[in-house]
């Protein structure tokens, strides 16, 4: 006679999920400013979703690049290629690859901080020597500013209020430039000054605690 058993199982199936990550947020008291990072769970649309894929895609890429760069102009003049010369290529290389104005240039741009400090890191023996950066290697875009705020023009002598590439809406939904409106669960208030953002793409392992057998 067959008997249904549950027997204790570790099934570990993952699924994709997207983060508003490492929200830093600045807490003034007195002198002293405190950064805190607050995490909540975004919900993109399938096209929202398949083109932040294609920025991190992008922005992995700008990596791979300025690390071959970095290696190959040390090789051959024996100087060391720094962050600003990296911008400087790139803002170049926007003129002829319109992939490139595609995301917004914060992330983009980003890229190059990651890079410096991973040379940092090796330099400090903290981390090995940065490598190139595989499909699942990049999972991420940071977006440097935050909300709206006051922007200077050189060329008229003025500032002026802008929207920063990642805002909050009226309605309360994340403001992506070039993306649109995400929705985003704050399931705990907020309390500061956003300093920057991470949206992040994570595996979540989903546990299956018993399956069924038959005896």
């Amino acid at each position: 006679m067959n008997r249904l058993f549950f027997q204790k199982k570790q099934n570990k199936r993952s699924t994709t999920v997207w983060v508003c990550g490492k929200m830093n947020v600045s807490m003034e008291g007195g002198k002293s400013m405190v950064l805190m990072n607050y995490k909540y769970a975004i919900y993109p649309t399938n096209t929202q979703t398949d083109k932040l894929q294609h920025w991190i895609n992008i922005c992995r890429m700008q990596y791979n690049s300025a690390l071959l760069d970095k290696k190959r102009i040390y090789k051959k003049e024996k100087r060391t290629y720094k962050r600003m010369d990296m911008q400087k290529q790139q803002t170049m290389d926007k003129k002829s690859i319109p992939m490139l104005k595609e995301l917004p240039s914060q992330p983009l741009q980003e890229v190059f901080f990651r890079l410096e400090k991973a040379f940092e890191n090796f330099f400090r023996k903290r981390a090995k020597y940065p490598k190139l950066k595989k499909y699942k290697e990049f999972r991420s875009l940071t977006f440097t500013q935050f909300g709206i705020g006051k922007q200077y023009y050189k060329k008229i002598n003025t500032y002026k209020t802008v929207r920063r590439a990642a805002s909050f809406t009226n309605d309360g939904k994340l403001l992506i430039s070039k993306l649109g409106a995400v929705d985003i669960v704050m399931h705990r208030p907020l309390i500061g000054k956003i300093k920057q953002v991470i949206i992040k793409k994570q595996s979540l392992v989903l546990k299956n605690k018993y399956k069924p057998i038959h005896r």
